[in-house]
């Protein structure tokens, strides 16, 4: 994953400025996205330590031409996610003591993996001479090969494992970016745009909702 990011960085360095940026009806890319990935709680109730972990992203898409500044994005990808989270804050029944009365607090660790098959749609609106563009959408993604673990640490120094049943599930996850363009040649170029995404529905566990954020690199190709 680091060699893919790293050549993706060094093209701009290769770009001649004066070349113009691809215009057409139809554009081809391909996509890699490196991203971190985490998981939270709607209620406020749970207090949280937020641990991204590392996932990437790969897929390929079509940019149709809507007029001179809109564009229209599909596409299909492939990313392998994972995350953690930290319940701290817990009071068990473990952790009262019914001779001293001393309380202490427990915490529940979870880490996750899985799969992910994604179908991106999104809006793009170009700007400043088409250097600059936000685009906006959604994937629908399919989440398989789901693997959880679900660790209690309690006040006492000791631990226990979760049974956890974990399952596959559909899900509307809304994206935006804002990137930069930069032309290689007459049929290259290449955009990088960072990306902020949130799934829709309830993530498995009760009240918890996954969010990414990472930064998209894409290849355009003109025929």
């Amino acid at each position: 994953m680091k060699i893919v990011v790293f050549v993706f960085c060094l093209l701009p360095f290769l770009i001649n400025a004066q070349v113009p940026i691809v215009r057409s009806k139809t554009v081809r890319s391909i996509y890699v996205m490196p991203d971190f990935t985490s998981l939270n709680y709607t209620d406020p109730k749970h207090q949280e330590a937020w641990m991204p972990k590392a996932g990437i992203a790969v897929g390929v898409q079509l940019k149709l031409k809507v007029n001179n500044s809109f564009f229209l994005r599909v596409g299909a990808g492939y990313g392998l996610k994972g995350y953690r989270n930290m319940e701290v804050g817990l009071r068990l029944g473990s952790n009262v003591n019914p001779m001293t009365g001393y309380i202490t607090e427990s915490k529940i660790e979870t880490k996750g993996e899985f799969h992910e098959f994604q179908l991106p749609l999104a809006f793009q609106y170009d700007f400043n001479g088409e250097d600059f563009f936000i685009a906006v959408g959604a994937d629908l993604v399919g989440q398989v090969g789901h693997t959880t673990k679900r660790q209690v640490f309690y006040g006492d120094g000791t631990s226990d494992i979760i049974s956890y049943e974990n399952k596959s599930q559909w899900n509307t996850v809304p994206t935006i970016s804002i990137g930069y363009t930069f032309p290689i040649n007459y049929h290259y170029n290449l955009s990088i745009a960072p990306t902020f995404r949130i799934y829709g529905n309830e993530w498995i566990l009760k009240d918890s909702r996954l969010y990414s954020y990472g930064i998209k690199f894409l290849l355009d190709f003109k025929p």
